[in-house]
């Protein structure tokens, strides 16, 4: 019997060494970035830097950035979405991250961006579930990024003044995924909040209203500083409705004397 066995054993070995492993599969998954109450974000405003990982793990799988334009306004923004609609279409910008998996793995996607938005660049984050040979195509991993683009234009950071000076302070003011604003428009400038708070030795000394400029996206006002010292200044953009908000930091420099 027991050489019986032995030779069953021997038997079954080559059969056993013959089992293939698991291979890889290449599996892509897109990503998507939808700026809060507007379009995709895309290469207008920089992109935004995509990391996927294994949420288990940490390993890194993939990294890249999306890029493309901003999508179809109309779907995105004048038309109720049904069920099941898919929101982007070819332009709309994207990342197609490829993953080598060989079972059931369950990922990260972490999105950082727009990256060309200075102190409002945002993170958004989602974890799912991946199948080897199961694409996520069409809208794919679909995240969100609130927020305004502030860009101060006036002043320069560390500008000079001298007492008595009038200072301007201007900023471009734009959704997340550079869509304009402008009275009446889609985006509509009476809509939102734009204001200035002006701080001297860590106080708040200011609050002003920044009015519509004129240009698209362009807001401004002006002040007349208290005093010789530096300032820094805070231009906030608000839409209260949307829980949308963005900040712009920039900073000038009062002396003594005429």
């Amino acid at each position: 019997m027991k050489r019986v066995a032995l030779l069953l054993a021997a038997l079954s070995l080559p059969m056993f060494l013959a089992t293939p492993a698991a291979r890889a599969v290449e599996t892509r998954v897109t990503v998507r970035v939808r700026a809060h109450d507007a379009k995709f974000i895309g290469t207008g405003v920089g992109g935004v830097q995509v990391v996927v990982r294994s949420a288990d793990t940490g390993r890194l799988l993939a990294s890249g950035r999306i890029e493309g334009g901003t999508g179809n306004t109309k779907t995105l923004m004048k038309t109720p979405i049904a069920r099941g609609q898919r929101l982007s279409d070819g332009s709309a910008a994207a990342y197609v991250a490829t993953l080598d998996i060989d079972e059931p793995t369950r990922i990260e996607v972490v999105a950082r961006g727009p990256l060309a938005a200075g102190s409002n660049v945002q993170t958004a984050a989602r974890t799912l579930w991946v199948l080897p040979g199961q694409d996520l195509a069409g809208d794919g991993v679909l995240l969100e990024l609130q927020g305004f683009l502030v860009y101060p234009v006036s002043p320069v950071p560390h500008q000079f003044f001298r007492t008595g000076d009038e200072v301007t302070i201007e900023a471009h003011v734009a959704m997340m995924c550079g869509c304009p604003i402008k009275p009446g428009g889609l985006w509509d400038a009476d809509k939102y909040a734009v204001k200035a708070l002006v701080q001297k030795d860590g106080k708040q000394v200011a609050e002003l209203d920044l009015a519509y400029a004129g240009a698209t996206s362009r807001f401004k006002t002006t002040y007349r500083p208290e005093g010789p010292g530096s300032y820094k200044v805070l231009v906030t953009a608000a839409d209260p409705s949307a829980n949308n908000f963005g900040v712009g930091v920039t900073s000038f420099v009062v002396k003594g004397g005429k």
